[in-house]
C-alpha cells in the first residue's frame, strides 16, 4: 500500500524472529491444554508472515528490472568481441572507471565534448575528431533515460554516420556507427 519494497538488506531485522521465535514457536514441546492459547498462534502467523515477506522481497529484488544493476560487464565483453584495431569506442554518458575495471582500457571518455555541445549540435563532428575519423565507432551510453540529449543524439549522429547496430543490456546501450561515404 505504501509502495515501499522490502529489500534483502532489510532481512537483517529478521534475525531475531528467525533465531528466537521460529524455534520457540514450532519446536518447543508444549503441554497440550484443552484450551488453545492465542499467543502461540499469533507468533506462528507473524513468523510465517515475516518469512513470506522476505521471500517476496528477494523475488522482487532479483527478478524486477527496476532493481537491475548497470551491466558494464556484458557491455565490455561485447566491445572486446566486436572491436578490431580500426574500431574506436566512445563513452558519452556513464562511468569510465567501470569500463576499465572490467577490462576495457581503450574506450575514450567524452564528457567535455558532450558538455560543450548545445542541444547536440556538431556531436557527430566532435565524435569523429575525437576518434580520429575511425570507422566504425561504438558509442556507449549508460542510463540513457537520464541523458539530456537522448532525443537528438541519433539525429545528430546521422550527419556523418549510419547506425548499423544497437546492443542493449540493463541500463547500458551500445550503438555501432559507420561513417558515411
Amino acid at each position: 500500500m505504501t509502495k515501499i519494497n522490502w529489500l534483502p538488506r532489510h532481512s537483517f531485522y529478521l534475525c531475531i524472529p528467525v533465531i528466537i521465535l521460529i524455534p520457540s514457536a514450532f519446536l518447543h514441546n508444549y503441554q497440550r491444554h484443552k484450551k488453545l492459547g492465542i499467543v502461540p498462534q499469533v507468533a506462528k502467523l507473524a513468523t510465517i508472515y515475516l518469512v513470506m515477506m522476505n521471500i517476496y522481497s528477494n523475488f522482487q529484488y532479483y527478478s524486477n528490472r527496476a532493481y537491475a544493476k548497470d551491466d558494464y560487464r556484458s557491455a565490455v565483453r561485447y566491445l572486446l568481441q566486436h572491436r578490431d584495431k580500426s574500431t574506436k569506442s566512445v563513452l558519452l554518458f556513464g562511468q569510465p572507471k567501470l569500463l576499465h575495471y572490467y577490462g576495457d582500457s581503450s574506450t575514450l571518455y567524452a564528457p567535455e565534448y558532450v558538455l560543450k555541445t548545445v542541444n547536440g549540435k556538431n556531436l557527430a563532428e566532435k565524435v569523429s575528431t575525437m576518434t580520429k575519423k575511425a570507422d566504425p565507432v561504438f558509442v556507449i551510453i549508460n542510463r540513457e533515460f537520464n541523458w539530456k540529449m537522448k532525443d537528438v543524439f541519433q539525429r545528430e549522429m546521422s550527419d556523418l554516420y549510419n547506425l548499423e547496430d544497437e546492443a542493449d543490456w540493463a541500463y547500458i546501450k551500445i550503438y555501432r556507427f559507420t561513417r558515411k561515404k
